[in-house]
This record gives structure tokens, C-alpha cells and sequence, in this order.
């Protein structure tokens, strides 16, 4: 039965935690932490988890910390399978990592809307793409008060740029390299945060239009993206796992069936399967182009 070591117990890594708990046994699953009330095994030093010899090795640390633990998992361990919490970013653009697999946790790749709308517009004449991701960052978290979060704190690398990298990643998987053309990337609300909650992107890919509203500060919460094309348009609603087409003549609408933590148990699942034949889990090198967006914007 496949080991497991999550770094980091904060709400992700208690996520994947209580997700992973369900696949495989609870006991076969360790923290790397200094918390004490963890309520799965845990240690708190490089030597216990080589001895541990995980199989699979979460990095769920937050995103400031990501290249000095990504750095220790590299020296401590190798042909490990690693999944680095999303965005992958590192300060350094010549920072390599080799001697493991690593995956970075762009779990909306696993979305049924996205992956039916990757589908539907191949080999579409497409004329414009609109996404919008709007939400409130103080009912994120119940287990901590949302100025004090990683969201919310500059050292942390918070900001809605990148807590929903997530819009830039699943746009270069459908449809090809986003390039960014105007952006404004700014704090506009009055929420108690250090970190900017408002980001507009003007952008192209393949010199069709791309407009991208990303904020966390509405209580109105949405996630969609809008494709028209030259024969119809389609509007797809990730929250509520909602797929409508639209024709000159009619209307197609496709319901998703819901199921609690669907994207992120088909990453796990796929993460864990893993074979070298084409997959939806995002791969570093794939990742480091989202990053490349997200240095651009955050000068």
C-alpha cells in the first residue's frame, strides 16, 4: 500500500489529509510538522521521513516556502512521486528539479465542465474567451481569521494572483499560451489584507481576445468562463458543475453530477496511477509557464 508525507498542516495540507485518508489506509499517511494537535502521525525532521520512505510527498507548505522545501525534498529523496501545491514558485528561474516526478495541484483540470469544454472546441473557429472568478475571501477558511491567513499576508506570496492561478493554468491547458497584453493588478476593497484582491487581464491566445476578472472580495461567488466561437457559445459554470451551449436555433444544457472533492480525488487517483501515456495532472514544466504570467504581473 502506497506511503504518503504531506508537508505542511495548515488547511490544503489538512485537505489532502482527509481526502487521501479515504483511498488508502489512515495510518499508511504522515505530517511533516512542528503543530502538535496534528490528528494524523507526524514528524518534524528530514531523518524520520526518509525512514518513513514515502511513496507519494505532498508539498502543501505556503507558497514562500515552496522552493527551500522543494530543495530539501530533492536532496532527501529521489524517483519520488511529488505534487507541489499550485502555483509552483520559485524566486529562481534556474531552480531545477530532476530526481523526482513532480505534479503541481491545478486540481481544476479535473473539472467536468473544463474537461467537456477541452473537448467541445477542438478544431472550433474561436472569437473571443471570457473568465471570471469571483469570491470572498473571509468564508474561505474556518479554521483561521482570514487576515491572518497566507492569503492575506505579502511574506507569503497571498493575493488573488496568486490563489486563483488556477483561471491562467486551465487556459493554457485548453487552449494554447496565454500572452498577457494589459493587466491592472490592485487592492480595491476594504478588506483587512496586505495582499492585492482585484485582477483584470486583457490577453490573447492565438490573437483570439481573452479577458480574464479574477477578485476575492465579492460575497456574490461565481467561477466561469464564456467561449464564443463562429457556430455557438458556451458557458461553463464550475461551481455548479454546469455546461450550457448555445446554437442560433437552441439551447443544450449539461448537468454534472456533483461530488463532493471530485477534482481533487482524480488528481490524487491519477498522481498515484501515474503512467507516462498523456494525463490531465498538470506537470511542473507545465506549471512554470503560469509562473512565468505570475512574475510578469507581480513586478
Amino acid at each position: 500500500m502506497k506511503k504518503i508525507l504531506i508537508f505542511g498542516y495548515g488547511s490544503i495540507g489538512r485537505k489532502h489529509g482527509r481526502i487521501l485518508s479515504n483511498l488508502i489506509s489512515k495510518s499508511k499517511i504522515i505530517f511533516f510538522t512542528n503543530q502538535k494537535k496534528c490528528k494524523y502521525k507526524s514528524i518534524n525532521n528530514f531523518r524520520d521521513a526518509r525512514l518513513f520512505n514515502p511513496d507519494y510527498i505532498i508539498l502543501s507548505k505556503p507558497t514562500s516556502e515552496h522552493e527551500k522545501f522543494a530543495k530539501l525534498i530533492e536532496k532527501n529523496f529521489k524517483k519520488k512521486k511529488v505534487l507541489i501545491e499550485k502555483p509552483a514558485y520559485f524566486k529562481s528561474d534556474k531552480f531545477r528539479l530532476k530526481k523526482n516526478l513532480y505534479f503541481v495541484g491545478y486540481n481544476l483540470r479535473f473539472s467536468p465542465v473544463l474537461k467537456k469544454i477541452k473537448n467541445l472546441i477542438l478544431n472550433k473557429k474561436i472569437i473571443d474567451i471570457n473568465v471570471v472568478c469571483s469570491s470572498y475571501l473571509p468564508s474561505w477558511r474556518k479554521n483561521i481569521e482570514y487576515s491572518k491567513s497566507s492569503s492575506a499576508k505579502k511574506k507569503y506570496y497571498g493575493g488573488v494572483l496568486f490563489d486563483l492561478s488556477h483561471e491562467i493554468d486551465y487556459l493554457n491547458w485548453i487552449f494554447g499560451d496565454l500572452k498577457i497584453h494589459h493587466f491592472r493588478y490592485k487592492k480595491i476593497s476594504n478588506l483587512r489584507i496586505e495582499t492585492k484582491d482585484s485582477l483584470i487581464i486583457i490577453g490573447s491566445i492565438k490573437n483570439k481576445q481573452v479577458l480574464i476578472n479574477l477578485n476575492f472580495f465579492s460575497k456574490i461567488q461565481k467561477r466561469e468562463i464564456i467561449i464564443n466561437t463562429k457556430d455557438y457559445s458556451i458557458l461553463g459554470n464550475i461551481l455548479k458543475n454546469e455546461l450550457e451551449i448555445f446554437s442560433k436555433k437552441k439551447l443544450k444544457k449539461i448537468r454534472f453530477k456533483k461530488i463532493k472533492d471530485e477534482t481533487y480525488i482524480k488528481m490524487h487517483k491519477e498522481i498515484l496511477n501515474h503512467q507516462k501515456k498523456k494525463k490531465s495532472v498538470c506537470k511542473l514544466e507545465n506549471a512554470l509557464q503560469t509562473v512565468k504570467i505570475i512574475k510578469k504581473i507581480n513586478k
